[in-house]
């Protein structure tokens, strides 16, 4: 019935093509010729998702090595010296640097650095990655704010211990309502 074929002529672009059709071919809408460049993309990066939490290390100096040993760049292995000089601390880690503090560090990192984690970071691009992490396997963040949880945990061996477990009290609020159900319509039935 429709035994003919459509035949294409190219226009005066090279990229347009405007398909023609015999009168025995069924008339069909032109398909546009889309190009599919994937994007950019850059490399995927590495997530701690379910790794075991640093042991804490109370020492600043075995701190460096155990850093030093896990592949971090030169500048954050030695700043581990630096920021916990007065013990391994939350605290110590998320101080607010004085003026004097940057001007003596010549930061590498590639931002102003405002708090001691800031030593342990550095900015590629658009976002933040770990400089205590081995090459291969550093995290990377959006926000500099994200970089303290995974320091503390990961290389400080500073998690926060979750001292209450809500799960048990689930079933314990479960069987407060059922409780209170029961209750109800037992008092339903009664009248």
């Amino acid at each position: 019935m429709f035994g003919g074929s459509p035949s294409v002529s190219i226009g005066t672009h090279l990229d347009t093509i405007i398909p023609t059709y015999t009168q025995s071919s069924p008339p069909t809408h032109p398909q546009p010729n889309l190009s599919h460049e994937p994007a950019p993309s850059r490399p995927r990066r590495y997530r701690p998702g379910k790794e075991p939490a640093a042991e804490f290390e109370p020492n600043p100096a075995k701190l460096r090595d155990s850093c030093e040993r896990d592949g971090g760049n030169a500048f954050a292995v030695a700043w581990t010296l630096v920021v916990f000089n007065h013990g391994v601390t939350k605290e110590a880690l998320i101080r607010t640097l004085e003026r004097s503090e940057i001007g003596r560090m010549n930061f590498p990192g590639g931002f102003e650095p405002r708090q001691a984690y800031d030593g342990f970071i550095s900015k590629i691009g658009d976002h933040y990655e770990c400089g205590l992490c081995n090459e291969a396997k550093r995290p990377c963040w959006k926000n500099k704010k994200d970089a303290p949880r995974h320091l503390r945990k990961f290389h400080f061996g500073l998690g926060d211990p979750c001292g209450t477990w809500c799960v048990l009290w689930y079933p314990l609020y479960i069987l407060i309502i059922d409780f209170s159900i029961v209750v109800e319509v037992c008092i339903l039935m009664v009248r």
